[in-house]
C-alpha cells in the first residue's frame, strides 16, 4: 500500500484497521449521546459524516450499525454527506494527536477545508478515515525495520508546506 492508495475495508485483511474505524464510530456515538442542545446537533452531524467516511472506506453497514447500536436500515438517513470534522474531535475519537493529523496533512493525505455553513474548519470525514486506516496499516506491530523506515518517510512533515484551507460550500 502506498501513501495515496485508497484503503478498502471490504478487502483488507486487517482486523486492526476495521477495529480502529469501529472505535471511532463508537466514540462519536457516545459523544452524541452525552451531548445536549446545540452541541448534540453538532455531534449528530459529526457522527453522520463519520458514518459516510466509514461507508466510503468499505466498512459494511452491519458493522457500522453494530458499532452505533442501531439497525442497519436506520443508517440510510445518515448517509451521503462527507462533511468536515473538527481536528481536535477526530483526534479524541481516534486516539491520535492533533499533531499526527497535521503530519497526515503535510504528507498530503488530508486537506484542511472550510469553513462549512456551520463554521467548521476541518477535514473531510472520508479523508480522515482513509488516513487512519493507512496509518494503522503502516504502523502494524509485525512490520520489519525497513517497513518502519518507509512508514516514517511517508509521515515526515515538510517545513516548506504551509497550512492551506480549501473553502467548502453547499454542505
Amino acid at each position: 500500500m502506498t501513501l495515496h492508495d485508497t484503503p478498502d475495508l471490504t478487502t483488507l485483511d486487517s482486523t486492526l484497521a476495521r477495529e480502529l474505524v469501529i472505535d471511532v464510530l463508537r466514540a462519536a456515538g457516545r459523544h452524541e449521546e452525552q451531548s445536549h442542545g446545540a452541541a448534540r446537533r453538532v455531534a449528530f452531524r459529526t457522527t453522520r459524516y463519520l458514518i459516510e467516511g466509514a461507508t466510503r472506506a468499505g466498512l459494511p453497514a452491519n458493522a457500522i450499525a453494530d458499532a452505533l447500536d442501531v439497525k442497519p436500515g436506520t443508517l440510510r438517513t445518515r448517509l451521503g454527506v462527507d462533511g468536515l470534522v473538527e481536528p481536535s474531535l477526530f483526534a479524541k475519537f481516534a486516539h491520535v494527536t492533533v499533531r499526527e493529523l497535521e503530519l497526515w496533512r503535510t504528507s498530503g493525505q488530508i486537506e484542511l477545508a472550510g469553513p462549512d455553513p456551520g463554521g467548521v474548519i476541518g477535514y473531510h470525514a472520508s479523508e480522515l478515515i482513509a488516513a487512519l486506516v493507512r496509518y494503522s496499516l503502516l504502523t502494524k506491530p509485525t512490520r520489519t525495520a525497513s517497513e518502519d523506515l518507509a512508514a516514517a518517510a511517508l509521515f515526515k512533515p515538510s517545513r516548506d508546506d504551509p497550512p492551506t484551507i480549501r473553502h467548502v460550500s453547499g454542505l
